[in-house]
């Protein structure tokens, strides 16, 4: 009986000798483990209460600037810039128009100074089309980034040089100010700008191109603009309405790249004097200066018509620059 209580001992007298070499070398593998493996800093967001940051971007159709509320992760000024133009990117410009861009970038770099002034650099080979799409774009980037308590404006380049109006003036320094908020459902804005309208040459056999100034608030769609604007004719001399009088726009709508113009049969009269082509192309290349339209589609009362004296109107018509004056 001694001896088995003797043996017992001395096996947990083992046990315990065992154990504690067992136990040092955890310790000593999980030191170095955590000198291996340095533990990585958690990424942290918040959401912010609504009146906070909101990313600004173009609806659907183009044609309004709307919001909606974003998670702005912690960091400083220029992290916080970098990412929300990183968003707005994905948002602006679909994957083909980033496609005519080196790097796919359309804003390659930015600074900002203790001013509150950022400027953002778009690519050397970037397109800045004078249109209305162009001008939401940058309301969108605006009203995004003077959000930030670093940023109260924006200058826009384009390279080294800096982002020009049609008329050949700089756009120069932009603030929030500069796009006004109306009341409704979705965040609006009015803003002026100018749109290319094309009208007859005082011979009626060629196009002449003009630069009309409008006043965009959002409500009406774009393309509605510029066919009221084709409607009422031109503002200069040396120029003529392509569309007969007693015309009225039914309805316009843009499905696919195609612009779809309903009007009524006054259309199909024709201006005296003025060439099928002249008026057709009038409204076509007009339409086609928006960059979601590719192609018009004209209808009569809801309905296509085979021909338009010698054209064929069945169909939809491209862009012709070839009847323009000064494009041959």
């Amino acid at each position: 009986m001694r001896k088995e209580k003797q043996n017992n001992r001395i096996r947990k007298v083992r046990g315990r000798k065992l154990l504690l070499p067992f136990l040092l070398f955890l310790l000593l593998f999980s030191a170095c483990r955590k000198e291996e493996e340095p533990e990585q800093p958690k990424k942290i967001t918040v959401e912010l209460p609504d009146d906070a940051t909101k990313l600004y971007y173009l609806n659907e159709e183009r044609t309004k600037v709307v919001s909606e509320n974003y998670k702005l992760t912690f960091g400083d000024a220029e992290k916080q810039i970098s990412e929300l133009l990183t968003k707005l990117e994905d948002t602006l410009w679909t994957e083909d128009e980033k496609n005519l861009i080196t790097d796919q970038n359309p804003i390659y770099e930015f600074k900002v100074g203790e001013d509150g002034l950022l400027v953002l650099r778009f690519a050397p080979d970037y397109k800045a089309a004078q249109t209305i799409t162009e001008v939401l774009r940058r309301a969108a980037i605006v009203k995004t980034m003077c959000q930030l308590n670093e940023v109260s404006s924006v200058e826009f380049y384009i390279g080294m040089q800096p982002l020009m109006t049609s008329a050949g003036k700089p756009v120069g320094i932009l603030t929030e100010k500069d796009f006004i908020d109306s009341t409704g459902e979705n965040t609006e804005f009015y803003q002026e700008a100018r749109v290319a309208v094309y009208f007859a040459n005082e011979a009626g056999d060629a196009l002449v191109e003009s630069n009309l100034k409008i006043t965009y608030d959002g409500k009406v769609s774009t393309e509605r603009l510029i066919l009221e604007q084709l409607l009422e004719g031109p503002l200069l001399k040396g120029m003529q309405a392509v569309i007969p009088e007693g015309t009225v726009l039914n309805k316009v709508t843009i499905r696919d790249g195609i612009c779809y113009v309903d009007f009524n049969e006054k259309f199909m009269e024709k201006r005296e004097g003025i060439e099928p082509e002249v008026a057709v192309y009038a409204i076509v290349n007009s339409l086609t200066e928006l960059s979601n339209v590719y192609k018009v589609q004209f209808l009569i009362n809801g309905a296509a018509k085979k021909t338009y004296y010698t054209l064929d109107f069945s169909s939809a018509f491209e862009r012709n620059l070839e009847i323009v004056e000064g494009e041959q």
